[in-house]
């Protein structure tokens, strides 16, 4: 297992403005120096690397005692405060690391097997890689260390390799040997390469990229952690890489090329927006496509993807529109252009135009007009994506539109129909006969998504569901029913109330739908279990035997011990 350098210090030691903690109250920082002090030494270490992790102006008041630290009986202590101060760079935290930087050869020179100095070991080797090329004296002793039996030692010392980077002419042939191992050692010589400026370093972090594409979908979590640390390390050649990889036709891969983009952030996010002016039409769309699904945290590529809705490439315009509605309610500027949009002479940008406003959300209220008559489209990928808008967008009054396209010839514009209703929620009300008519479509995706509106209706649902229940139609009884339970103990007065003048038929039926309920129905069912009708009784313990609650098996057990 990698100890420390790629499991616990790997981010800062890509970049430390992402992980650094700023903005901390001095408290804080009081009790981590009191916690340097405390007998535990997990709690020293704790302490220790918590403040590596704060914004290093924040985190000087604590370097007089990260210093004292240093000569602490432990030495993991001492290795994880090396680190600390290096990360945090004065003058004054510095000199104090030089001192200590003897003591940490010796450490690494006269090093035993025993598992307790392993770790000691692997965090020394992470402290004097945080000192930079002032620690180059250890390069030859990192260098023999890359040929450890143990992969921790091996991978802290490459990353070590990589932060002192001295000599260059030592420290790079032996990182591009190192790479010639397996897929953990590619990735962690990849990353310790792409922090050294040289230009053979930088040829062989070029060479070995198509494979750090590959082992990012690696089973091994180590592998995986690894291999992103080293893309963000390259970083805009590792971002063009991945945007290659969004033209594959494996819709798995390119997901993974986006998730990877993302995780990299703002330097990938950087790449992609520059990307879109590049004259490769390839490109342009991967970088559009993967904006889009990266979303919110995309937002600053909102002007330019405006721009490209005027962009005399069709896909172009119509991707710019996708991913506009990908990054959601920061794109709202886009509103004006993506409602003209909605009437452009090719269907796919009125798709995507659609998508787009749907994606904004209820910033995009101005386009609702023109998303009703697009219901009317003769494409129905328009029509089913201006179903979806204008649920995402909360139309009220778009409900008396949506209500009959329940009833469409299209499933899919019947399933997208009903589920735009319930995102409508309340003000969608008026859906209700045609959503419980919907119980009984051929469709499963249509019955599903008219069973969710009906419960984000909510309360104005049940009692026209209870009157359903009248219905001679067993199966339309049994949907009802199962939909009545979904409602939770919101519904329980109507439920109860309708038990006073209902068939006995239309009773059995609320009293499963009680038991569905749960705990809160258990009251009522034990009065019920106290009702002249029998078979009334009998349902009431039948609902009672659903409930998976003490006080539930309680009442069931008296009221069957009773009847004996």
């Amino acid at each position: 297992m990698l100890v420390l350098a790629l499991l616990r210090l790997s981010f800062p030691l890509v970049s430390q403005s992402q992980n650094s903690v700023t903005n901390v109250e001095n408290p804080l920082i009081g009790r981590l120096v009191q916690q340097l002090k405390s007998k535990s030494i997990q709690a020293r270490l704790d302490a220790t690397y918590a403040l590596s992790r704060i914004d290093p102006p924040v985190a000087v008041v604590a370097v007089p005692t990260l210093i004292q630290a240093l000569e602490d009986k432990d030495g993991l202590v001492r290795a994880a405060s090396a680190y600390t101060l290096s990360q945090v760079g004065t003058a004054q935290a510095k000199s104090a690391v030089l001192r200590i930087l003897p003591q940490f050869i010796n450490t690494l020179v006269n090093h035993s097997s025993d598992d307790s100095y392993l770790r000691v070991r692997a965090a020394t080797i992470v402290a004097v890689g945080a000192m930079g090329a002032v620690a180059q004296n250890v390069t030859p002793i990192l260098i023999q260390a890359l040929k450890d039996d143990r992969e921790e030692i091996r991978a802290n010392s490459a990353v070590a390799l990589g932060r002192i980077g001295q000599p260059v002419e030592m420290v790079v042939p032996a990182l591009i040997q190192f790479m010639q191992g397996d897929d953990l050692a590619q990735a962690t010589g990849a990353y310790a390469l792409s922090q050294i400026k040289s230009l053979e370093a930088e040829a062989a972090v070029l060479e070995i990229l198509p494979k750090l594409i590959y082992t990012r979908n690696s089973n091994d979590p180590k592998v995986t952690t690894a291999t992103l640390v080293a893309l963000k390390g390259i970083g805009p050649p590792a971002c063009l890489a991945l945007l290659e990889e969004m033209s594959q036709t494996d819709p798995t891969l390119r997901k993974k090329a986006v998730q990877t983009l993302e995780q990299i952030g703002e330097t990938a996010i950087s790449v992609l927006v520059q990307t879109l002016s590049s004259k490769d039409q390839k490109l342009r769309l991967s970088a559009t496509l993967a904006l889009g699904q990266i979303g919110a945290s995309a937002e600053v590529a909102v002007p330019n993807l405006i721009e490209l809705l005027d962009d005399p490439d069709q896909l172009i315009c119509g991707l710019s529109a996708y991913a506009l509605g990908g990054i959601g309610q920061a794109a709202k500027n886009a509103v004006p252009r993506l409602n003209e949009l909605l009437f452009h002479s090719d269907q796919a940008i009125r798709t995507n135009a659609a998508y787009g406003l749907g994606g904004i959300g209820q910033a995009a209220k101005m386009a609702i007009p023109n998303l009703i008559r697009t219901l009317n489209d003769p494409n129905t990928e328009v029509r089913l994506s201006a179903v979806h808008a204008l649920g995402q967008i909360k139309a009220e009054v778009g409900v008396s539109s949506l209500i009959p396209m329940l009833s469409d010839e299209d499933e899919w514009i019947r399933l997208g129909a009903a589920h735009a209703l319930g995102q409508i929620g309340l003000p969608a009300q008026a859906a209700i006969p045609m959503l419980i008519q919907s119980l009984l479509d051929d469709h499963e995706g249509v019955r599903h998504n008219a069973v969710k509106s009906l419960v984000l209706i909510g309360s104005p649902s049940v009692p026209q569901l209870i009157d359903t229940l009248e219905n001679k139609d067993r199966i339309m009884q049994l949907r009802v029913i199962d939909v009545l339970g979904r409602f939770g103990k919101v519904a329980i007065p109507e439920l109860q109330q309708a038990l006073y003048y209902n068939n006995a038929e239309v009773c059995r039926g609320i009293i499963s739908a009680l038991g569905s309920i749960g705990e809160d129905a258990v009251p009522i069912l034990q009065e019920i279990l106290s009702h002249q009708d029998s078979q009334m009784r009998w349902s009431a313990a039948h609902a009672l035997k659903k409930i998976d609650s003490p006080i539930a098996k309680k009442v069931l057990s008296e009221y069957l011990n009773r009847g004996r």
